[in-house]
């Protein structure tokens, strides 16, 4: 029998400006935010957690990374769903996200 999971979701992404990609979920998710600085006073890693369904939403920034446009021709993450309750749900979302710039 395989151990049991959670069922609470993490997520980390790549991203190429922390800060800007930080404040950019953090107001889309209305989260709370999670910094850690590591021991350079460099901001390293930042968490945001979705208050309603706690997910886990962490983006680092590797300073020596690439910094070529996303492809999903290249191997790595192809696209990320987070599932809603209903077609309502759905269409609140895709309005949000239009008001954001992400779409």
């Amino acid at each position: 029998m395989a151990p049991s999971i959670t069922g609470q979701l993490v997520v980390t992404l790549t991203v190429t400006d922390l800060r800007r990609s930080a404040d950019w979920y953090r107001e889309l998710l209305t989260a709370r935010e999670h910094s850690y600085v590591d021991d350079d006073g460099v901001l390293a890693q930042v968490t945001l957690t979705e208050p309603t369904s706690l997910l886990q939403l962490c983006l680092v920034s590797h300073p020596e990374g690439s910094r070529e446009a996303f492809t999903e021709l290249r191997p790595g993450l192809d696209h990320l769903k987070f599932l809603v309750a209903g077609r309502a749900d759905l269409d609140s979302w895709s309005e949000r996200l239009q008001v954001s710039g992400a779409m």
